[in-house]
């Protein structure tokens, strides 16, 4: 019980650790927490559907709660900080071992294979993990409101790891459906200007 604690406590700090998003709310930034809830639950409904019928949905959402357990040490760091995710990686797996630590043996090394298993992206589990990872992130954008978006959000736009989605046509779609709202909520608000030639010469192209 004292290990259990130990480890809630550590990781209840995400309640409060705040990343670059909004919410809906422009009066203030989603916690990691509710990011990770979010993408809970884009999974489970969507793993109810056909295309991913086939898919561990428990490991699935082994690798959605914990694969950002590490930030409650490390702290979030936006994708566009490249010169800070220079060492992420390394950071987050040490962050890991210490978080785990107070946890009996069998437990850590189940929630430490799914932390490993979503980094390595391999496997059809992993690749959904990712794919719903990286499409939260979009959706929180465009349903937050675009005066939040600095200069970091329109430096990578909606293209970012974009060709992780392309292992599965099912997912191929969701992207794209979600890569258009981004867009449409940047041609509403007057912002395209806003955006790197190469982004908006990749949706011409997709098109």
């Amino acid at each position: 019980m004292d290990g259990l604690w130990q480890f809630l406590t550590t990781t209840e700090k995400l309640k409060t650790e705040l990343r670059h998003s909004w919410t809906s709310d422009s009066s203030r930034q989603e916690s990691v927490t509710d990011h990770s809830w979010m993408l809970c639950l884009i999974a489970v409904t969507l793993l109810e559907e056909k295309p991913y019928e086939h898919l561990d949905k428990l490991r699935v959402l082994q690798m959605l709660i914990v694969h950002d357990l590490a930030e409650a040490i490390t702290g979030d760091i936006p994708t566009f900080e490249q010169s800070k995710r220079k060492t992420k990686y390394q950071d987050e797996l040490e962050a890991m071992h210490t978080i785990l630590a107070p946890l009996p043996a069998s437990t850590k090394d189940v929630l430490l294979d799914a932390w490993l298993e979503m980094e390595a992206n391999e496997t059809p589990e992993a690749k959904f993990a990712q794919c719903i990872d990286k499409a939260e992130v979009l959706f929180q954008h465009v349903i937050a409101d675009i005066k939040t978006w600095d200069d970091g959000d329109y430096s990578l736009a909606c293209w970012n790891k974009d060709e992780y989605f392309d292992h599965s046509p099912a997912m191929r779609a969701f992207k794209d459906y979600i890569n258009e709202r981004f867009w449409q909520k940047m041609e509403k608000a007057g912002t395209l200007n806003r955006l790197k030639p190469e982004h908006t010469a990749r949706r011409d192209k997709s098109s």
